[in-house]
């Protein structure tokens, strides 16, 4: 069974808007979360702007910090840890 998408939008706090035919999306992620592996059916563009995550993407963390930016093409599986702290992106 293959997993559905996994919308951006998760927390009442995330804000999206629609320009030229792209998605802007605020992401809020409370301290502590955990996101299991999942994937989004568009590409996107990640700029960290407050608080820190680690990434899995296959077996390979990544650690994610302020003015990190992370490429997710379409369907790319990843999983995400938020630490002590809320994470901004």
């Amino acid at each position: 069974m293959i997993p559905a998408p996994s919308p951006i939008v998760l927390s009442a706090r995330d804000k999206r808007a629609e320009v030229s035919g792209c998605v802007l999306t605020e992401t809020f992620r409370a301290p502590g979360l955990l996101l299991p592996p999942h994937f989004h059916e568009h590409a996107n563009i990640a700029l960290t702007l407050e608080g820190s995550f680690m990434e899995t993407v296959g077996t390979q963390p990544y650690e994610v910090n302020p003015s990190s930016v992370i490429f997710r093409p379409a369907g790319e599986k990843h999983s995400n840890r938020y630490g002590k702290t809320a994470a901004r992106c």
